[in-house]
């Protein structure tokens, strides 16, 4: 004061993050894998999402209730879906929004195996007969896909009835077995792979 008297004093002033993130969707389409299932993660709905400060945490959720860092849709979620993502700051602040995710079947019928099959005659034969399914195309999310076989190079016949190769008899050689199949979603392919019997 004038009289030159002087006192200090120390106080704390504490700033508090309370404003709230925006969360802003967007619309997505993704493709189921080959195992019928897709693995989505926060990223692919989220359209730039801000907060005054920065947002720490991205989730995502389907029933707007349990959030994670990604979520799994399969077969049985082909078309839209409604997907939320929830957005959180360093605070704890969070918001959330939905949007819809589009799940889609585009892997036709296939095999996973396309090697040769080598194969030996059969006992007292001079051709070998394939007994099981595991040759067969088969399909992420159709189970009974259509689908239909040609034989060619040293096996030219087709054993009935062409919709499985267990039971298809195959001459000594090599024979190149060629898929036609077409799944429920309207996927279609050929798959080709050789099978080679020795004596």
């Amino acid at each position: 004061d004038a009289s030159g008297n002087s006192e200090t004093c120390v106080f704390t002033v504490t700033v508090n993050d309370i404003q709230n993130p925006t969360a802003i969707c967007k619309t997505a389409t993704v493709q189921l894998q080959r195992d019928g299932t897709i693995t989505v993660l926060p990223a692919i709905i989220d359209n730039t999402s801000t907060d005054n400060c920065g947002i720490t945490l991205y989730e995502i959720s389907k029933d707007n209730v349990t959030f994670s860092s990604s979520v799994i849709y399969n077969c049985a979620a082909l078309g839209g879906n409604t997907a939320y993502l929830k957005v959180t700051d360093a605070a704890g602040n969070s918001a959330i929004c939905s949007t819809t995710i589009t799940i889609e079947d585009k892997q036709a019928p296939t095999l996973d195996d396309l090697t040769d099959k080598n194969k030996v005659t059969d006992n007292a034969a001079c051709t070998y007969t394939h007994l099981d399914n595991l040759w067969n195309v088969t399909d992420n999310c159709d189970p009974t896909p259509t689908r239909t076989y040609t034989v060619s190079g040293a096996t030219t016949v087709v054993t009935a009835p062409n919709t499985t190769l267990n039971g298809q008899v195959f001459n000594q050689g090599t024979t190149t077995v060629t898929w036609s199949a077409t799944d429920a979603s309207g996927n279609s392919g050929t798959t080709s792979f050789n099978v080679i019997v020795s004596d």
